[in-house]
C-alpha cells in the first residue's frame, strides 16, 4: 500500500500524555524508550518507507496545544477529552480504553456509579473521566486530584479517597509493585467508561490520515494489534494482591 502516499519518510512528531498508558503507548524506563501498541504500529509503517517518528513527553491539555501550534503532529486520545475537537481530524478507532473504579474492599455485584453519593474519588488532575463527568458536575461525588498516577495510588492506599479511577492496565501495573504488597485491590464490576482511542491530527494531515487508516485496518484484522498488546502487558486480573517479598539476611 506504500504507493498511496507519495511523500516517503515523512517525519511525524507524536505527543505522549505522560506517563503514557500501558500497553498502548508508554515510556519503558528499563530500556529508556517509548514502547507499546502505537510504537509497534508506526514501526511497521517506517519499515514500509512511509514515516519516521519522534516521541515527545507531554500531557492531555498540552498535547492539544502542541498540535494547534504545530509543535507536534499526532497524539492518542478520545474525542471527548479535547477542548477543541472541531479543530482536528481523527483516525479510525484504534482500541477501546476502559476505566474502572478501585477499592480496598470488595464491590457489591449490584454496584453502580449512579448510586454513589458523597464519595471521594482519587483522580489525575489532567484527566477527564467520561463516565463520571455528570456525577462530578452534580457534586454527587468529589474529585481528589493528584499530579500523577503514582501519587493517586499512594493517596488511595493511605485512605485519602474512597475509590480511585484508573485504566485497568495502569492499575494492574502499579499495584503489582512491592510498595502495595500489603493491600488487596478490588475492581468495580463494570467500567465507568469504555471509550475509543484515536490518532488526533491537524486538518492538513488528510493524506497522512488516509495512510494510517489503511494500515490500521490491516494491523487490527491481521491479529498484529492483539499480539502487540499481549507482548506489552498481560490481561489485568482483579482482585489483585501482590505477595510481599521476604528479605533474607546474609550469613555472617
Amino acid at each position: 500500500m506504500s504507493d498511496v502516499y507519495s511523500a516517503t519518510n515523512k517525519h511525524l512528531v507524536i505527543s505522549v500524555n505522560s506517563p503514557g498508558s500501558m500497553p498502548y503507548l508508554y515510556f519503558d524506563a528499563k530500556n529508556q524508550k517509548y514502547a507499546g501498541l502505537v510504537v509497534d504500529f508506526f514501526v511497521q509503517l517506517h519499515e514500509q518507507g512511509l514515516f519516521d517518528t519522534e516521541y515527545i513527553d507531554s500531557n492531555q491539555m498540552r498535547s492539544e496545544q502542541f498540535l494547534l501550534s504545530g509543535k507536534a503532529d499526532i497524539y492518542l486520545a478520545n474525542k471527548a477529552w479535547l477542548a477543541q475537537a472541531d479543530k482536528f481530524i481523527f483516525s479510525e478507532p484504534i482500541i477501546q480504553h476502559a476505566t474502572y473504579l478501585y477499592s480496598l474492599s470488595p464491590f457489591d455485584e449490584s454496584f453502580s456509579t449512579t448510586n454513589l453519593n458523597n464519595k471521594l474519588i482519587c483522580t489525575h488532575q489532567n484527566f477527564i473521566y467520561s463516565g463520571l463527568t455528570d456525577s462530578f458536575a452534580e457534586k454527587k461525588i468529589k474529585r481528589v486530584d493528584a499530579s500523577g498516577q503514582q501519587t493517586m495510588a499512594t493517596m488511595f492506599k493511605n485512605g485519602r479517597c474512597d475509590y480511585m479511577a484508573m485504566n485497568n492496565y495502569n492499575a494492574a501495573e502499579i499495584f503489582s509493585k512491592q510498595t502495595y504488597c500489603d493491600i488487596k485491590v478490588y475492581q468495580s464490576p463494570q467500567p465507568t467508561s469504555m471509550v475509543n482511542l484515536y490518532f488526533v491530527m491537524r486538518p492538513e494531515f488528510t493524506e497522512v490520515k488516509s495512510v494510517i487508516d489503511q494500515y490500521l485496518h490491516v494491523f487490527k484484522n491481521s491479529g498484529k494489534a492483539e499480539k502487540s498488546l499481549a507482548s506489552h502487558a498481560t490481561s489485568p486480573n482483579f482482585p489483585l494482591e501482590t505477595p510481599c517479598l521476604t528479605l533474607v539476611n546474609p550469613l555472617p
